[in-house]
């Protein structure tokens, strides 16, 4: 079976690229000109350099090599492809179908034409599971009850971003601003970090760690 990878930008694609060498698999690389660093030429075994937009280009190279499942793997900025990039036919014909224009709808666009040649895009961790965090304990003792409630808190006003910043270098100011025991946005009691919190509670209630969290 052969494997292919689109490189973007950053280090995830030098990371995918050394984990399936040890895995005794050399990958058919596409490297981004508008992002791919140019060190990865040097690092795979196989690499062809396309334009942005170039979507038909890349998939006769993976046809070509007999490639099968493939692997997306660093950042490509969506804004370029909808803006500045000149698309092929195929690429035009997809973004034509695209119900928005954002990453996520981008991303399954790449993946529907892919399939639509025998070719499946795969995990993008597929070849570096051992870089990964695993859930559990990772220290010498369990956080406690209210420290994985703050814990819990805190990736709740990460995701929703519904604390601000706190603009202190009072040590004490930013940990209540943080783990929700100070007053939320309107200078009221904040709701939403206590059922956080009572929901993390209940969630850890025995020193139990949920998928997803390393400590």
């Amino acid at each position: 079976m052969n494997y292919g990878l689109i490189a973007g930008n950053g280090r995830f694609p030098f990371l995918v690229v050394e984990g399936a060498r040890k895995s005794g698999v050399e990958l058919s690389v596409v490297a981004i000109k508008e992002e791919t660093d140019p060190a990865l030429a040097d690092l795979a075994s196989a690499l062809k350099w396309v334009g942005i937009g170039q979507l038909g280009k890349m998939i006769s190279y993976f046809k070509g090599r007999g490639v099968t499942k493939v692997i997306m793997a660093g950042q490509v900025k969506h804004v370029q492809i909808f803006s500045g990039a000149i698309p092929d036919v195929r690429m035009v014909k997809m973004l034509w179908r695209l119900p928005r224009r954002n990453t996520d709808a981008l991303i399954g666009g790449v993946a529907d034409e892919l399939a639509k040649e025998g070719i499946e895009l795969i995990d993008s961790t597929f070849f570096i599971k051992d870089n990964l965090a695993p859930s559990g304990v990772m220290t010498r003792r369990k956080p406690t009850e209210e420290e994985l409630a703050n814990i819990e808190y805190g990736l709740f006003c990460r995701r929703r971003d519904r604390t601000p910043r706190p603009r202190t270098n009072d040590r004490r100011a930013r940990t209540r601003l943080c783990c929700g025991r100070g007053h939320g946005r309107n200078g009221r009691d904040d709701p939403a970090g206590r059922k956080a919190r009572k929901r993390a509670s209940r969630r850890y209630q025995g020193g139990k760690t949920g998928p997803g969290y390393a400590f």
